[in-house]
């Protein structure tokens, strides 16, 4: 379709071709107790992968185990993995599977889901800033150099982040579907059924994100352009912040470690004395709002 080739197009930046055997992928993970599923959906040819480990507790025979084939598709097919919240969570588990795969190939299926989920909760409790003492081992699986991620989550400001159930309710999306069953349930194979589809749900969902952000994504590949300052995964205040010390660290000569030691704390700050003389105003408002802000001093030692 036309709306099809006209995001395709605004993709190219991210050096994807059409026939390479490595592909970008939205992607999406589900973890359970007893079940583990990772969606893939390939942006140029909207091709779907699901690769899912499932054991029946109430009968060993009866399993699921596809981790050969999703570690021979991480490693083989996968250039660039495009996730909603992925670096504090969904990435852990998918660096966990590539730095252990020598152990986890041909393993038991509950094994290894039960090793998943431990993990899952962990990311999750250091995730919501809760001490674990497992800060050190996320961060561990939390490096991976097998292959770049974008997480869509990190692109917005703190202030304006959501969850990707939400942002489907902002983009209007036609079908918002509720995690059918507690994360700590076990799954029979009926009710796994139902979680690859809600998985593959999110999956469309943040595909629709990326196309509604390409453009700040694109605006990203940009700045890495101009200056070789990753920003691929940092919201625009970061940005700010780290473009600003590239070229304080370019025009003084001085490391970052100086600059930051360099500040000077002052115990109040008058604006007037921030604002250089050349920013002005021609509209009466723009002018009324200057001078506001001249007159305005900053003190440190008044707490509201």
């Amino acid at each position: 379709s036309a709306l099809f080739k006209s995001y395709y197009s605004k993709l190219r930046f991210l050096m994807i071709k059409k026939h390479d055997l490595k592909k970008a992928c939205c992607f999406d993970i589900e973890c359970y107790p007893n079940f583990f599923a990772v969606g893939f959906k390939e942006l140029d040819t909207g091709i779907r992968s699901v690769f899912r480990i499932w054991g029946d507790s109430d009968n060993r025979l009866s399993t699921i185990n596809d981790i050969d084939k999703l570690i021979h598709f991480l490693l083989y097919k996968v250039k660039r993995l495009i996730g909603y919240n992925n670096h504090a969570y969904d990435d852990v588990l998918i660096n966990f599977l590539l730095m252990e795969r020598d152990r986890l190939i041909g393993g038991d299926p509950i094994r290894i889901c039960e090793e998943l989920k431990q993990l899952s909760d962990k990311a999750i409790l250091v995730q919501n800033e809760r001490k674990t003492g497992a800060e050190q081992l996320i961060r561990k699986y939390k490096r991976c150099t097998y292959f770049p991620t974008t997480d869509l989550f990190l692109l917005f400001n703190k202030i304006e982040r959501i969850s990707l159930k939400q942002m489907a309710v902002n983009l209007k999306w036609p079908n918002i579907i509720d995690l059918p069953y507690h994360h700590n349930t076990y799954l029979t194979y009926d009710q796994m059924e139902k979680v690859t589809e809600y998985l593959d749900n999110d999956v469309d969902i943040t595909e629709a994100v990326l196309s509604n952000q390409i453009d700040e994504i694109k605006l990203r590949y940009d700045i890495f352009k101009r200056t070789k300052i990753d920003v691929t995964n940092s919201c625009r205040t970061d940005i700010a912040k780290m473009v600003l010390m590239h070229h304080l660290v370019d025009k003084s000569g001085l490391s970052k470690k100086e600059i930051n030691k360099g500040r000077t704390f002052y115990n109040s700050i008058a604006l007037r004395d921030c604002i250089e003389p050349r920013i002005k105003f021609i509209t009466k408002e723009g002018k009324r709002l200057l001078e506001h802000i001249k007159k305005t001093i900053i003190d440190s030692n008044i707490i509201e």
